[in-house]
């Protein structure tokens, strides 16, 4: 209503459209071996930047990803949402991907020399696990020299490292014989047997490696084999040994093995279990696995959009010979929802209201929370208070951020601010207020008369 004389003022306040303002963002990497490898990043889908570049892009929702590089783990992408006229800083590292390598010398004070996937060299002598080694397509072990012995063959011996991948190298020297003699060389598989340590031995000798080699005098001879956990072990094996050649032999371990059983939610799921053995079988939804090696597995659980998954990820697990492991993986469906209520709704104004979060997340915390309270102001705090001070009906809008995620409730002319009484309106109002008053005390007089 409008009173003779009074003055009405009016406002309006337009929120920034998201996507047509700017933001700033600088990315740095390391370290410099990344860098010198051809490390670099890029925003949305567009053109490639080196570190440190200050790259001016779009305001709103932002995807920031690292170039992929051989022989390197890339940062985690960056999803996140860039306020126009800001500026944001990440720092992130490439991961140089690593594996072991394990040098197994015959006779075992064979000297060797480890070049890694960086061209770093190594020097050792005789059995040795070298654990952290760059990885690559071009390692090599070259072999040093032993008295009555001849090196390996070949001589180096060039070989590829996987990131956490175990590489067995074995240096087998070829002993010099003598009159009536005869080399003898064994080979156990599988080879996951010999990475496992089994071992061999001719009667009355010292043990010996798969694919390792001894003199020995020709005719029959006994070969006999080392137990390992987990393996059935050949029976002993009774050779002819010829003279002045190499005579090859082998030898095959069985695997004692069990069963695994794997019920995952959803059933769209994927996950790659790992045996004990460093096999691997990946597969989607339900499955049972046979003849899975005994021992120590262990089940990475993959990414699926909309969940989380199970945890602890990896899990690891024992399967027992002949026995049936049950596996059961049940993701969490990740859901974000704003929500928000606030206490007055409606009040002369200045009205003062605080807001109250409401909003859930059945995954990740809640990093962020952008009010935008309709009059122009905003706020960053989770449970904010803020005070109108005009006149009018007001849109409440809300956005909240995980790590991941984003979701926006608005709420239209959820706070109405009402006007304020007019002078003559309120003196009006008092005099009627002291007219009921006077006429109501009239009444009671009469009553008594």
């Amino acid at each position: 209503m409008l009173y003779s004389g009074m003055t009405i003022d009016f406002s309006a306040n337009y929120p920034p459209i998201i996507g047509q303002g700017e933001a700033t963002v600088i990315v740095t990497i390391q370290p410099e071996a990344a860098l010198a490898a051809g490390a670099q990043w890029r925003v949305n889908g567009g053109a490639w930047f080196d570190s440190g570049y200050v790259a001016t892009v779009p305001d709103g929702d932002t995807l920031i990803e690292f170039k992929e590089l051989p022989g390197w783990t890339r940062p985690v992408a960056i999803a996140l949402f860039l306020n126009r006229n800001t500026t944001t800083t990440f720092n992130r590292g490439y991961g140089r991907q690593k594996g072991t390598v394990w040098v197994v010398t015959e006779p075992p004070n064979a000297p060797w020399e480890l070049t890694d996937g960086d061209g770093v060299m190594q020097f050792g002598i005789g059995e040795q696990v070298l654990q952290n080694i760059p990885t690559g397509d071009n390692l090599q072990v070259s072999w040093g020299g032993v008295l009555t012995y001849t090196p390996p063959i070949p001589n180096p011996t060039v070989f590829s490292l996987a990131q956490n991948e175990v590489k067995r190298i074995v240096g087998a020297y070829v002993p010099v014989i003598g009159v009536g003699e005869g080399i003898v060389s064994v080979t156990l598989y599988p080879p996951a047997v010999a990475n496992a340590g089994a071992q061999w031995r001719l009667f009355g000798d010292e043990w010996r490696v798969s694919g390792g080699m001894v003199a020995s005098r020709d005719g029959e001879q006994t070969i006999l084999f080392s137990d390992v956990p987990g393996w059935i072990t050949p029976e002993d094996m009774t050779v002819n040994v010829v003279r002045d050649v190499t005579n090859y032999f082998d030898a095959t371990y069985v695997r004692l093995s069990g069963t695994v059983m794997v019920d995952v939610t959803p059933d769209n799921a994927y996950w790659t279990l790992t045996d004990s053995d460093g096999g691997t079988y990946t597969r989607i939804g339900d499955a049972t696995l046979t003849e899975v090696p005994s021992g120590e597995v262990s089940i990475t659980w993959g990414e699926l959009e909309g969940y989380e998954p199970p945890q602890p990820n990896p899990a690891s697990y024992t399967l027992e010979a002949d026995a049936t492991l049950n596996i059961a993986g049940n993701y969490i469906e990740s859901i974000l929802t704003a929500g928000f209520s606030a206490f007055p709704l409606t009040g002369p104004p200045p009205l003062t209201v605080t807001f109250h979060d409401e909003s859930e997340s059945t995954t990740k915390d809640i990093i962020e929370w952008r009010w935008y309270f309709g009059d122009g102001k905003v706020g960053t705090e989770q449970h904010p208070t803020h005070v109108y001070r005009d006149p009018g009906s007001y849109t409440v809008t809300l956005t909240v951020v995980t790590y991941d995620k984003m979701d926006v409730l608005s709420k239209k002319q959820y706070i109405t601010v009402t006007e304020g009484l007019p002078a003559t309106g309120f003196m009006g109002l008092s005099i009627a207020v002291a007219l009921i008053a006077i006429c109501g005390s009239l009444a009671k007089r009469k009553r008594r008369n």
